[in-house]
């Protein structure tokens, strides 16, 4: 099992990845969805004043963990992947890693300032910041609570810069990979996971893996020459040991993206 958590700065594409995730059949779980049923049954209307009051005043009951305490009861240990959307802050985190183990993979998307507040002032979300002043204040808000800590400690980092779609892209080929490892397959019983082609697209395809190159037979290798060399030296042809392999790369993964809307 491997439960994937998403996190990022406001407008990175959290909200792109998570789509990805439910259009490919995987239970996601959203941590904000739980502060609003939280709102509801205070009978407060639901926006971000009153998300964020409701949430630190939980925190403040019942430790700085509960969100993710709560989202953890909903997780089913029996599914293969399963998404976890709002991580925010070192507790959480902690609280994660302490009841995932290493079923947790943290997976962050990442944009600067400037390519964000382009994407959240194109969306206009009814609680988006109304101003780039606004969106540095709700990001310094953010690392406030910790944010900064749990991307720089993720798994697997998205740099979403560039062009539309691709992030949506990156996150399928990630899932797909994921899920080839778990053998995972959709609740629909359809098969392995397989990348959907957008709209008027040709699927991707993957490039194929050559076979190994058969090796040479003796015969065909050429003898050494003779050396000029004393006989107390080392030949130039003598057989050395083979290469150490190559070091697999750490597993924290940057993907460099071009532009997707969150």
């Amino acid at each position: 099992m491997k439960v994937l958590v998403i996190t990022g700065m406001p407008g990175a594409g959290k909200s792109e990845a998570v789509k990805v995730a439910a259009e490919m059949g995987i239970p996601v779980h959203r941590m904000g969805a739980l502060v609003k049923e939280e709102v509801l049954r205070r009978s407060f209307d639901v926006n971000r004043a009153n998300m964020a009051s409701v949430a630190n005043s939980e925190r403040k009951k019942h430790g700085p963990d509960i969100w993710a305490r709560r989202t953890v009861q909903q997780i089913n240990r029996q599914t293969t992947i399963e998404v976890i959307d709002g991580c925010r802050s070192l507790p959480e985190m902690e609280c994660f890693r302490k009841e995932l183990g290493t079923y947790m993979v943290v997976i962050a998307i990442h944009a600067s300032p400037k390519t964000r507040w382009a994407r959240i002032s194109e969306r206009g979300r009814e609680d988006d910041p109304k101003s780039f002043e606004e969106l540095i204040t709700r990001d310094r808000q953010e690392l406030e609570w910790g944010l900064g800590s749990v991307i720089s400690m993720a798994d697997i980092m998205i740099v979403n810069e560039g062009v539309k779609g691709a992030l949506r892209g990156v996150m399928r080929n990630i899932l797909i990979d994921i899920g080839a490892q778990l053998d995972y397959k959709p609740p629909n019983g359809t098969g392995p996971l397989k990348v959907q082609a957008a709209p008027g697209q040709s699927p991707p395809q993957q490039a194929a893996v050559p076979p190994p190159a058969p090796a040479i037979p003796p015969a065909a290798v050429p003898p050494p020459a003779k050396s000029a060399t004393k006989p107390n030296s080392v030949n130039s042809h003598s057989n050395h040991p083979a290469p150490p392999p190559i070091p697999t790369p750490d597993e924290t993964t940057f993907m460099d993206l071009e532009d997707e809307k969150e």
